[in-house]
């Protein structure tokens, strides 16, 4: 790890909702690219840790391991999504989205879900033409070129299910030298579909089938993995003592309070506003408040009325993009993005060629 303040994006989870983390960083890094020249520059080339739960756990693989563009960690989710977190089709030609909505979730957990899951990683690694040049589908989540070949560091927030209670974990690309800290040897497909397994949609656990660890998705209360970050960096001996460059936190939705359109998306919306209340918490804490006062901090969020939070990710595309785009010409929100953009700039310089931290 460079001896510089760190960078760190956190990406929240939400069970069925993590398309518009991709379009909002997408903006963000648009602007970046303006400031500092660098039109292929890319998330993993800036940021030094890339943290995420659930559906966020699955974009910071696509962004952080994988080493995707915002562009093509879109195009990756979206092919996964669509197998996976589609709604269900209705044959009532009128049925509403909120309707479709609801019944996904009433549907329960389904023992198929994990298996779709998982092979649609694989897909990915398998079947995309730039990330198959480079990937194989028994590539490891822990990165051998880790030391050698770049500094950025990828963390999930799971839950390891053990004989008689569960337990927070976490799963790395790098080997952890802190005492007690489990280092699995998975595959990213195997991180990928533990990372989303949420009890919520899916029956099954995800078996890793090296060590033979059962795992699944973080719990409600850890769907910001911003405090899973905190630990770390005071835990991990090559994270403790750096200073906070710039810290970026994105959810995956806000539901505003016409949002919740029945008791049946409990589920989700009590999701959604645990990961918001976990950043409430962090920013009135005494670190969240210095960083927040000397412009390193920036949370991002689009709020999600009834109809948003029905919006089928997937399959919906373009109007999870306009509602996006929306959100970040808001004045606020665009004032926000400019300094972000211009705080995470001044932490990028060229040496021999290649991006590095300043």
């Amino acid at each position: 790890m460079p001896p510089q303040a760190l960078r760190i994006l956190t990406l929240d989870g939400a069970g069925l909702k993590g398309l518009s983390e991709l379009f909002i960083l997408q903006r963000l890094f648009a602007r970046v690219k303006e400031l500092t020249g660098l039109r292929d520059l890319q998330p993993c080339d800036v940021f030094d840790l890339i943290a995420g739960s659930s559906t966020g756990g699955l974009n910071a693989i696509l962004l952080g391991r994988m080493v995707l563009s915002t562009a093509g960690s879109i195009s990756a989710y979206t092919s996964i999504g669509e197998k996976v977190f589609a709604l269900p089709k209705d044959d009532e030609v009128n049925a509403s989205k909120t309707r479709r909505f609801l019944r996904k979730l009433a549907s329960g957990p389904q023992q198929s879900r994990t298996q779709d899951l998982v092979e649609s990683m694989m897909g990915v690694l398998s079947d995309t033409k730039d990330v198959a040049a480079r990937f194989s589908v028994d590539d490891k989540i822990q990165d051998e070129e880790f030391y050698d070949d770049h500094s950025w560091r990828v963390m999930l927030s799971v839950t390891r299910k053990g004989r008689s209670n569960d337990e927070p974990d976490l799963i790395r690309n790098w080997r952890s030298e802190v005492q007690g800290e489990k280092n699995y040897t998975l595959c990213v497909w195997e991180a990928a579909g533990a990372v989303c397994a949420d009890p919520t949609w899916f029956s099954e656990t995800v078996r890793l089938e090296q060590s033979g660890d059962r795992l699944y998705a973080a719990t409600k209360d850890r769907a910001n993995p911003i405090h899973d970050v905190l630990e770390e960096m005071q835990k991990d001996k090559t994270l403790t003592g750096h200073d906070i460059a710039c810290l970026v936190s994105i959810g995956a939705g806000k539901v505003q309070p016409d949002g919740v359109v029945s008791g049946s998306v409990s589920a989700v919306t009590k999701i959604l506003s645990s990961a918001e209340e976990a950043a409430e918490t962090f920013v009135e804490s005494p670190k969240g408040a210095e960083l927040k006062k000397d412009g390193k901090y920036f949370r991002f969020n689009l709020p999600l009325d009834a109809e948003e939070l029905a919006m089928d990710e997937c399959t919906e595309v373009d109007k999870v993009k306009d509602a996006v785009n929306r959100y970040t010409k808001q004045a606020a929100i665009k004032e926000m993005i400019e300094e972000c953009a211009q705080c995470l700039a001044t932490t990028v310089r060229i040496s021999s060629g290649r991006v590095k931290g300043s």
